[in-house]
Parts: structure tokens; C-alpha cells; sequence
């Protein structure tokens, strides 16, 4: 899994290849990733998976990575899948998960602090108390935002087996008549949760400001000579 290994190898296999994997009827050498793997093995994962990225993509989801590496011993294949897949997906960000905290137990109510960062650079911050910690996160963030959508749908999945699996959480919301999806991955299935439903607020909010964008440019001519 280190990166100097791991460099030599995409290098010249032959620096720690004894015998190359073809030869005992192993496709290819398929590495390990993880917190001491570099760049410079990420990026050709990401080409053995079929992406084609720009450097600055690259370091971005390399950042990404490395955080995922701290939390997890191995990242698989399907976890850098999901990583690349999901934020393709996204929408531009009007708010940005700072920092959460939930407090939950069984003799006491569930409340949850949830701080966002706007895209305009100031931060919000609410406490919401809820039937369980997802519930009172979510009412945090619909404070924080000033609408309460309904919550038509929500799941929560593994990208992966394992005690240190990535959860993956999808939430469906709808205001006024429309409907967004949200999907968020974590080690933590609360912050999955609360990332899926930030991503479901943002593409709320994309779609309702470039709608009444939309309505704010129309220009109605009267008719000339009255």
C-alpha cells in the first residue's frame, strides 16, 4: 500500500515483481489502496475504471480520498465509483455541510446542531429537536433554509462490505408540486443522511432560483401609443 512501492510498480513492474501476475494466470496486479497510497496510484485507478479527469479534477477527488482513507483500511473500487459517480451528479452547491453534532439516547429527546456554510460565505447554525437524530437534523437544516419540504423517500445502504463500509443514503423531497433527490456517502450513516439531504436542498434551490430568474427576466411590452 505505500506510495513509493506503489510508484515503483506503475514505474517498472519489474522493481518488485519477481514474476509478473500473467504468468501464474492473474489478469493483472490489481493494488491496494489506502491512507499511504499517492497520487499518482489513484489517478491510475481512476483510468483502469474508465474515468478520464483534468489534473484539477484529480487532486480533488484525491483530497476526497485521502479523507475516506483515514476512516476506512482499504478503499475499494466501488467506493471510488461511488465517490466520482455522485459528484458528477451534483448541482451547484448553495449550502455546504461545516459541522454537525446529535445527541440521542433512549430516556432522552433526540437534538441535533447543524451548521452550514452558505455559498456567499457566511455561515448558519440551528439546534432542532426530532424523533430521532436523522429527524432532528433534518429539522435543523429546514430551519437553517426557512422551508420545510416534505420527505417523500429515504434509504440508507452500504457502498461496500465490512465494518468500515461507506454508507450510502438517498432521500426524495418535494415543495410546491416538484421533486429532488439527494445522495450522500459517509462512514457515518448519520452524516450520510444529513449530506443526501443537503444535496436534495441544494438541488431545490438551484431549480427554484433559476426559475425565478427565469420569471424576473421576462420583459412584458405595452402596447405602444396607449
Amino acid at each position: 500500500e505505500a506510495g513509493i512501492h506503489q510508484h515503483g510498480i506503475l514505474a517498472n513492474r519489474s522493481t518488485y515483481e519477481i514474476m509478473t501476475p500473467e504468468s501464474i494466470g492473474i489478469p493483472r496486479n490489481r493494488m491496494v489502496l489506502g491512507k499511504h497510497s499517492g497520487r499518482h496510484a489513484f489517478e491510475e485507478r481512476l483510468k483502469d475504471l474508465g474515468f478520464s479527469l483534468d489534473s484539477k479534477a484529480v487532486d480533488e477527488f484525491f483530497a476526497q480520498f485521502k479523507v475516506l482513507a483515514d476512516k476506512k483500511k482499504v478503499v475499494s473500487d466501488r467506493d471510488i465509483e461511488a465517490m466520482i459517480v455522485g459528484s458528477a451528479a451534483a448541482v451547484p452547491e448553495t449550502y455546504k455541510l461545516d459541522r454537525w453534532v446529535v445527541n440521542s439516547g433512549s430516556s432522552l429527546s433526540a437534538t441535533s446542531t447543524i451548521r452550514l456554510l452558505h455559498k456567499d460565505g457566511t455561515h448558519h447554525e440551528e439546534v432542532a429537536v426530532g424523533d430521532g437524530p436523522i429527524d432532528a437534523a433534518f429539522k435543523a437544516i429546514d430551519r437553517i433554509i426557512g422551508k420545510q419540504p416534505d420527505l417523500e423517500t429515504f434509504e440508507l445502504g452500504a457502498v461496500t462490505g465490512g465494518e468500515d463500509a461507506q454508507g450510502e443514503a438517498t432521500v426524495k423531497i418535494s415543495w410546491d408540486g416538484r421533486r429532488w433527490n439527494g445522495r450522500g456517502l459517509s462512514t457515518d450513516i448519520i452524516e450520510a443522511a444529513i449530506k443526501a439531504y443537503v444535496a436534495a436542498i441544494n438541488a431545490m434551490e438551484w431549480e427554484l432560483s433559476a426559475t425565478n430568474g427565469q420569471k424576473g427576466s421576462q420583459h412584458i411590452e405595452e402596447p405602444i401609443g396607449v
